[in-house]
């Protein structure tokens, strides 16, 4: 591992430092080549899925990163980077593009229509039980343009706490009671931003088919990783200046990882649900889910460290329900800062 570099963002720059392993202009072209088609997905574009496309060329660096730290013989590796290629060729041709809009889980059926003489609402507070963790400060020494737009320490936000213990940046949203409705989607944007090397906000709630803006405001480049199960994943390079990413999600999925492959300490949770009932509590630890039809529901709260709580909530008729939940702290005293799956 290089001087001064720690694990972490070492790892994340694996992908680039094959380039300066192989043994020719040409081969370091091919790879070159292959990254690039990694991180750019234009929509339309005759080509596999996003999350296929990134599964076969990882699996490409990754054996001939092998290879050749094992000192493979210049045409061995010719060999497997030029068989990858074929078979990425042939597995992308003829293929249709993804596209969110298509399939979608809330793309069929006239919109729910909601009484607004009989609609309820659910209000609410989350907080914590004992101290908040005691993380250790981001290590940004490996990158200089986030050491310099961070002149304070920076700690990892995964536990963000207010006053008397409220909890920020828990998602809250029903987990079931809505039955078959079907909502429009806004046409308005989710905002995702990086800023100083961090992305804010650190959580962040959409519905299927709505807009995702990514933007880059920052003197350095990142690497936007979306590493959904239930939607395509994707991976992206931003270069400082470069036009906003735009996104969207045809199917929901609860808490998928942000990551940037540039600077590993980087972490955002994105929520995709296909109802309008959902909230992502601030500093104040409080939060509202408004015009619900009269029923039963499950309420979830998930954060990030802690886990998920439910709740059963029944709303009549033009009720107000106030509920709360209390996560416990665990190891308050600790001092670990990794973020998972790095």
């Amino acid at each position: 591992m290089p001087p001064g570099r720690n694990r972490a963002t070492h790892r994340g720059f694996n992908q680039w430092a094959l380039l300066n392993r192989t043994h020719t202009p040409a081969l370091r072209a091919i790879l070159k080549f292959f990254l690039y088609v990694s991180f750019q997905t234009p929509r339309g574009a005759p080509a596999f899925t996003a999350g296929r496309r990134n599964e076969l060329v990882e699996s490409e660096v990754n054996m001939v990163t092998g290879y050749a730290q094992r000192g493979f013989s210049k045409s061995r590796m010719w060999c497997i980077a030029l068989t990858g290629g074929l078979f990425l060729t042939m597995t992308g041709c003829g293929s249709k593009a993804n596209n969110a809009s298509s399939g979608s889980a809330n793309s069929s059926g006239p919109a729910a229509t909601i009484d607004p003489t009989t609609s309820g609402s659910i209000t609410g507070s989350v907080r914590l039980d004992g101290a908040p963790p005691a993380l250790r400060a981001i290590d940004m020494n490996a990158a200089p343009a986030c050491v310099k737009a961070n002149p304070s320490p920076i700690i990892p936000p995964q536990v963000v706490t207010g006053d008397n213990g409220a909890l920020a940046d828990v998602a809250i949203y029903i987990k079931s009671g809505l039955g078959k409705r079907h909502f429009d989607s806004p046409s308005t944007p989710v905002v995702l931003e990086q800023k100083a090397c961090m992305y804010e906000p650190h959580v962040i709630a959409l519905m299927v088919n709505q807009k995702l803006e990514v933007r880059n405001d920052d003197a350095t480049a990142h690497n936007v990783h979306l590493l959904a199960k239930a939607n395509p994943p994707w991976n992206k390079s931003q270069p400082t200046d470069a036009p906003a990413i735009e996104e969207s999600f045809s199917q929901p999925e609860l808490g998928i990882p942000v990551a940037c492959n540039v600077h590993p300490w980087m972490r955002a949770f994105a929520f995709v649900f296909d109802n309008p009932y959902y909230a992502i509590t601030s500093r104040a630890g409080n939060f509202e889910l408004d015009d619900l039809p009269p029923g039963t529901y499950v309420i979830e709260a998930w954060q990030e460290r802690y886990g998920t709580q439910d709740q059963t909530v029944t709303v009549g008729p033009k009720e107000l329900k106030r509920i709360s939940f209390t996560f416990k702290s665990v190891n308050p005293e600790g001092t670990d800062s990794r973020i998972p799956g790095q």
